[in-house]
């Protein structure tokens, strides 16, 4: 129980429990994988807004990067990009933020099962979710999010700090919004994100709402139910035991 920061609890929309241990409710903390709920969100905003198919290959996905990719990296669908089925490596070798070019990274080591067989959870594949997500958008990653999220649910994101140097002692550090890139610019996919304690409740009721925030369709209802139903199969399953 010592690394329980806060609990609240929402019924019908009203946060009927709040409790803070030695914080208060406006202060941001590290959600970590959460972060990769949050880039889903925002990856099933683009599929309803027709710039990316769950079925679509990275070839297609991530056109400047093809000629790196591997038959197989390249047959990789968005769908299993998001199922941790890619077979991009769970031990996230290349992940290096600090690189000039993370993503060619993970793509130069090429996958460790076939695509769709295996499930690897994965921040280095998440990752890759974000190049695909930016590419589709054509602007920075949180640029989108705050006109399709957060601005929407009312989650303060400014002023924020972004960039690949979490220093203990550094910016990411501080007090206030936050969420981590590589060194490129590109918001990083599975992890890095800062967000309040009332903020995450919001996300949950969006997603209880079937995407709907106070009267707003913020993403369909076809997304949060195929975003939250059970996807993979015993032998995918048990091949990352």
């Amino acid at each position: 129980m010592s690394a329980v920061r806060s609990v609240l609890v929402s019924v019908d929309s009203q946060t009927v429990i709040r409790y803070y241990r030695n914080r208060t409710a406006d202060e941001y903390a590290d959600v970590y994988s959460v972060t990769k709920s949050v880039m889903s969100i925002l990856v099933g905003i683009a599929v309803d807004e027709g710039r990316l198919r769950p079925d679509q290959a990275l070839r297609e996905l991530l056109p400047s990067q093809a000629s790196i990719m591997t038959e197989q990296e390249a047959s990789i669908t968005l769908r299993q990009l998001l199922m941790m089925t890619s077979g991009i490596s769970g031990d996230n070798i290349g992940l290096n933020l600090s690189s000039t070019d993370t993503v060619s990274q993970i793509l130069g080591y090429g996958t460790t099962s076939d695509p769709g067989t295996a499930f690897q959870y994965s921040d280095a594949g998440a990752h890759v979710v974000a190049a695909v997500l930016q590419e589709a958008v054509e602007r920075p990653i949180l640029d989108y999010a705050r006109e399709m999220l957060f601005d929407p649910l009312g989650i303060d994101t400014r002023p924020a700090w972004q960039g690949w140097d979490q220093d203990p002692g550094g910016g990411f550090a501080e007090p206030g919004f936050g969420w981590v890139t590589d060194r490129s610019g590109l918001n990083v996919g599975g992890f890095g994100l800062k967000l309040r304690a009332p903020d995450l409740v919001k996300i949950g009721e969006l997603y209880v709402n079937d995407g709907r925030w106070n009267g707003r369709q913020i993403v369909s209802a076809s997304w949060v139910e195929e975003s939250t139903s059970p996807k993979l199969t015993l032998g995918q399953a048990e091949a990352d035991m």
